[in-house]
């Protein structure tokens, strides 16, 4: 067919003519295009194995949202040669389908490795007595990444503890001392906590503070009610496991604050409506 334009004064305007040959041209485009060859599926098999792997790894390098992934997938199958193509994220980014889980009285858990980039996750109720039960997997694994270190890309990177970081009660838990409303609970100094007009207060100052080898050796016997699993670590005891902001001060002494300027009954420090 005859390919031209038909001009007029006022715009540029296709043939019927025209509509024709774009689709000849485009089929003659799609023979030599890759993705949309006639050949049979055994080479093409081949071939997909780099788009494959491209896409696996541009959705975990760009984080791309397992149900986004799986959408992708689908419309991707719909063209024929795409048809070895998963359908499912989880089957392209070969997400294991079973997870071991441990029975730990009074509840259960189950961890992940940290050398598959995933995380420990728990379902309890309240925490298990047997700390050392639940930390024993843990430290197995760290202790191996941080002597052999975890591969990546090729590449060997050393593990490094920078800190624990816990509330209250998960901090005295891991570290087997007095709970967070006992009178010997500090984990920094040796003060202990005194009764007044009914609640505990803490008002000496300048009291010993806890080192690393204090807390080893359990100096202070009343402070310890156990053994702490990380003493297997060689870490600081004291600095590496530091109070927890969030609770002690946005939830904690700023919440408190707040009630007692604007809630609490008339007294000096209360806010007025007006201010």
């Amino acid at each position: 067919m005859k390919n031209t334009f038909e001009t007029n004064s006022d715009d540029t305007q296709w043939s019927p003519s025209n509509f024709a040959t774009l689709e000849e041209n485009q089929s003659d485009l799609d023979s030599n295009n890759f993705l949309s060859s006639d050949e049979n599926d055994s080479d093409f098999a081949d071939k997909l194995e780099d788009p494959i792997d491209f896409l696996r790894q541009w959705a975990v390098c760009h984080k791309i949202q397992s149900t986004a992934l799986t959408e992708l997938q689908t419309y991707l199958k719909s063209f024929p040669n795409f048809k070895l193509l998963p359908s499912d994220s989880r089957t392209l980014l070969k997400t294991p389908r079973s997870t071991e889980v441990k029975l730990m009285q009074p509840d259960r858990m189950f961890i992940l490795a940290l050398n598959q980039m995933c995380y420990e996750h728990s379902q309890v109720s309240r925490a298990p007595q047997n700390v050392e039960n639940v930390l024993e997997d843990f430290l197995v694994e760290l202790k191996e990444i941080q002597e052999n270190g975890i591969e990546y890309e090729g590449e060997i990177y050393i593990a490094k503890i920078d800190c624990f970081v816990c509330d209250a009660p998960a901090r005295s838990y891991i570290l087997s001392i007095k709970c967070h409303n006992g009178y010997k609970r500090c984990s920094k100094c040796c003060i202990t906590g005194e009764y007044r007009d009914n609640r505990e207060v803490f008002i000496q100052t300048g009291c010993r503070r806890r080192t690393d080898e204090s807390f080893r050796s359990h100096e202070d016997n009343e402070h310890h009610i156990g053994k702490s699993p990380l003493t297997q670590l060689q870490i600081d005891m004291i600095n590496r496991v530091p109070l927890e902001y969030m609770h002690l001060i946005c939830l904690g002494s700023v919440k408190k604050l707040l009630k007692l300027w604007i809630k609490s009954k008339p007294a000096p420090f209360k806010i007025s409506s007006n201010q």
